[in-house]
């Protein structure tokens, strides 16, 4: 004997079926911007930070740690061109985890970052933190950087004091 099932009404298995698909498409545009700030971390591992230029909105804020907000695409690339211009300079990043709103319009990555470049002496010097990136989704369907920010893990180490 079958146990007995109660007909569910159309409706309610089309809402089950659109809720159980925006689960879905919610997880694969967090896939899909994980995979974005992987990318943007491998073209500026490989080319540098002139790789900013295509991945920052035009509307996007920079907080670097210790300084004012940047504000506006420009600016930030003002802002990062001495870095450009340094051979010395490498930023690499791995992005630990991504989310992305319901509406898959707005979404963030965070991970952890490198910074390396040499001092006046030729001394290689490394500072490691954390970063947090939102991203838009634009009209063509890519993302933009719209906000980023990150923090060292210490603070560097204040100079020595003459003759100590």
């Amino acid at each position: 004997m079958r146990p007995f099932l109660p007909a569910l009404p159309p409706l309610v298995v089309l809402a089950a079926l659109v809720a159980a698909c925006g689960g879905s498409s919610q997880r694969a545009a967090r896939e899909e911007l994980l995979a974005a700030d992987e990318r943007f971390a491998a073209e500026v591992a490989d080319k540098g930070v002139s790789v900013f230029e295509r991945y920052y909105a035009e509307d996007a804020v920079e907080m670097p740690s210790f300084q004012p907000l940047i504000e506006g695409k420009s600016a930030i690339l003002e802002f990062y061109r001495p870095y450009g211009n340094n051979p010395s300079f490498k930023l690499t990043w791995k992005p630990a985890h991504a989310e992305v709103s319901k509406e898959g319009d707005l979404g963030f990555t965070y991970g952890h970052y490198q910074a390396t470049t040499v001092d006046e002496h030729g001394t290689p010097v490394t500072r490691v933190g954390k970063y947090v990136t939102i991203w838009r989704r634009e009209y063509d369907g890519g993302w933009k950087v719209i906000l980023d920010g990150g923090s060292p893990d210490q603070r560097e180490a204040p100079p020595a004091a003459p003759g100590g």
